[in-house]
């Protein structure tokens, strides 16, 4: 089975997100630019493109630094930009309490 490849988006949903995500970009010598794109629940929306690498990164700072943003994916070139935040949160397991 073929492994799948996916292009990765951030839309950001504070300032501190939109700042992050730039100076993110402007490191890496990413050539991004946020452009509103149609995905799949018919909406427009402001997306920077960026790599897995970056994302992990803002993934990992996004409590401390106060970032709020959504993650969003398509599959290669062809397929719909849906919302892939889900991918990147951490679950919290509750514990169990003893009877």
């Amino acid at each position: 089975m073929a492994k799948r490849i996916y292009i990765w988006y951030v839309e950001p949903l504070n300032d501190r997100a939109n700042e992050a995500i730039y100076e993110c970009s402007k490191n890496i010598d990413l050539d991004a630019t946020i452009e509103p794109a149609t995905c799949e629940d018919g909406k427009k929306h402001n997306l920077w493109e960026c790599s897995i690498e970056a994302l992990k990164s803002l993934c990992s700072n996004r409590q401390g630094f106060n970032l709020k943003f959504e993650v969003w994916g398509k599959e290669r070139f062809q397929g719909k930009i849906r919302k892939k935040t889900f991918l990147f949160i951490k679950s919290r397991k509750k514990k169990k309490t003893a009877k």
